[in-house]
């Protein structure tokens, strides 16, 4: 496990809580930010058809997951900045993890905080 996956499941069961609603639990949130810093970068790296538009998505996304955790009383952007440490430590090892989450998982968490 990585420090920020530690910290996280370091949490008061409390805090833990706040994140079922939108993420189901601890790792599927770690993974679902995992895979969305992982898909951000891909696109950035290959251009694909209306790339400026899914990066603002994405990056709209991510904002309102970062707002969402620091009203968990922690700080959504430390958390979201090291998960995506992990993301790029994996890159440069050529060890990119493949996502532990379902698709229908992730595209269910996208489309809750879209609706926040």
């Amino acid at each position: 496990m990585t420090q920020i996956q530690l910290y996280l499941e370091g949490l008061p069961q409390k805090t833990k809580d706040k994140f079922t609603p939108l993420f189901h639990d601890i790792e599927t949130f770690y993974q679902a930010i995992y895979l969305i810093v992982r898909n951000e970068h891909v696109i950035e790296q290959e251009k694909p058809e209306q790339t400026d538009e899914r990066l603002k998505r994405i990056r709209e996304i991510r904002n309102k997951i970062e707002k969402t955790v620091s009203g968990f009383g922690i700080d959504g952007k430390e958390i979201m900045a090291d998960i995506a440490g992990d993301y790029f430590d994996d890159y440069v090892k050529y060890h990119v993890k493949a996502p532990e989450i379902e698709d229908d998982v992730f595209l269910g968490i996208v489309r809750n905080i879209d609706k926040l």
